[in-house]
């Protein structure tokens, strides 16, 4: 699911939106008709189709995944909690749920579970730079800085071309009062990125 969180993002929503009613009864094309709808941003017509491949297939843990991203983005956040919570009971590795109700927890305000979820999600795995961006900045939240710190240069060590990574190693160390350290990675940043409004007014 990683790959069209991003494409979800950036994909033109002119795209042509075939009626959810209109779905096969076949679980792999109740997923790629979801999938459509949502890259067209029709979230209530993706998560009906999500359901029609999951009344074939319960025990879909990507179906289950994605239906979760539909809920959240039309912010049932509840729902979307059961349903990532389920995905997980099926299987215990899936990344996108754990880092989906890390941020679920994080928004609603259960730091200790986000914390569980988004350490268990680089876990799994160790280059998810949504994940170490997400983290950090719960660490900074909590005022765990030294902490956050390590975890911005840990991911910095895997993924060197994160402008969000330099970005918020050096909002820690101006918050640790340490500003070579801190001007330095402002300036990888922008480096990478040029002309970030975030950088250039250093909030995080």
């Amino acid at each position: 699911m990683r790959n069209w969180i991003t494409k979800f993002f950036s994909t033109p929503k002119d795209t042509e939106i075939v009626p959810a009613t209109t779905a096969r009864a076949d679980k792999n094309d109740g997923k790629e008709q979801g999938d459509h709808h949502l890259h067209a941003g029709a979230l209530a017509a993706a998560a009906d189709c999500y359901r029609q491949a999951l009344a074939i297939d319960p025990r879909n843990a990507n179906v289950l995944c994605s239906l979760g991203f539909a809920l959240k983005e039309q912010g049932l956040n509840q729902d979307a909690v059961q349903t990532f919570t389920q995905a997980l009971a099926i299987d215990p590795a899936s990344v996108d749920a754990h880092y989906f109700l890390g941020s679920l927890h994080q928004a609603s305000g259960n730091a200790d579970l986000a914390e569980t979820h988004f350490r268990q999600t680089l876990e799994l795995a160790p280059n998810f730079e949504f994940a170490y961006r997400d983290l950090c900045f719960l660490l900074f939240q909590l005022g765990r800085l030294e902490q956050a710190t390590q975890l911005a240069m840990q991911g910095i060590a895997l993924i060197p071309e994160s402008a969000d990574l330099h970005f918020y190693l050096g909002n820690l160390y101006h918050a640790q009062q340490q500003l070579d350290l801190a001007v330095a990675s402002f300036r990888r940043s922008l480096s990478i990125q040029a002309a970030r409004p975030d950088v250039l007014t250093n909030q995080i």
